[in-house]
């Protein structure tokens, strides 16, 4: 586990920061924990010992190749954010690892800064791009639609984007401010939510649910 309460709560500030879900959150945590029991430590984590700990996971534990990918992802951000290294993509690939969906909202950095995921580079989207597909590694790009900093360009410059970046495929959402988040908490003060509380069925990604700021409905 890991070391402290104190190094939980810095790591899950850090997950809160960057706007994830109290569920993914747990995940994560879970995940990392189980990782840093296995190795006895939560610092000075090598490349080896990362690579060791993915055939661990695929030879004894069985993991499938969903399991391992979320398992490379979480620790990917740990060593990115805590120990300012990215582990090697290769051993990705060699471990199963044959697609990674990436979360990259937006390519309005200002939308992402605004939306506390500035770690979020923009400039960094294609150059992270080609390190995947170099190891043979497809990329799945998820975009995010409503920002407030978007409008009706936004369709087609994240288009364009895309089949620039070579990305394999993509999915588009729209902007849903869930409940008891900082952007529903903003959004619902400006008096801009469409439905009622308690009208959740349309918080799916697919369904306008707010007035956008730039958009019309």
């Amino acid at each position: 586990q890991t070391n402290n309460k104190s190094e939980c709560e810095i790591i899950k500030n850090k997950l809160k920061g960057m706007g994830l879900t109290d569920s993914t959150i747990k995940t994560y945590l879970s995940i990392l924990n189980q990782f840093f029991k296995h190795l006895g430590k939560a610092t000075n984590i090598t490349e080896k010992e990362i690579r060791d700990y993915l055939d661990y996971l695929i030879i004894v534990k069985n993991y499938n190749p969903r399991s391992r990918n979320l398992h490379m992802k979480v620790i990917r951000f740990y060593c990115r954010e805590f120990l300012n290294f990215e582990p090697n993509l290769k051993k990705a690939k060699e471990s199963g690892c044959a697609l990674l969906s990436i979360g990259f909202d937006s390519i309005n950095q200002t939308s992402l800064d605004d939306s506390r995921k500035s770690f979020h580079r923009i400039t960094q989207y294609k150059e992270a791009i080609k390190k995947m597909h170099d190891q043979g590694i497809l990329v799945g790009g998820c975009f995010i639609f409503g920002f407030d900093k978007d409008d009706e360009s936004v369709f087609q410059r994240t288009l364009e984007f895309a089949i620039n970046a070579k990305i394999d495929f993509a999915s588009f959402h729209i902007l849903t401010p869930y409940p008891s988040t900082p952007i529903y908490n903003r959004i619902k003060a400006q008096d801009r939510m469409i439905f009622k509380e308690g009208d959740w069925s349309r918080f799916d990604t697919r369904h306008v649910v707010f007035r956008p700021n730039n958009m019309t409905i």
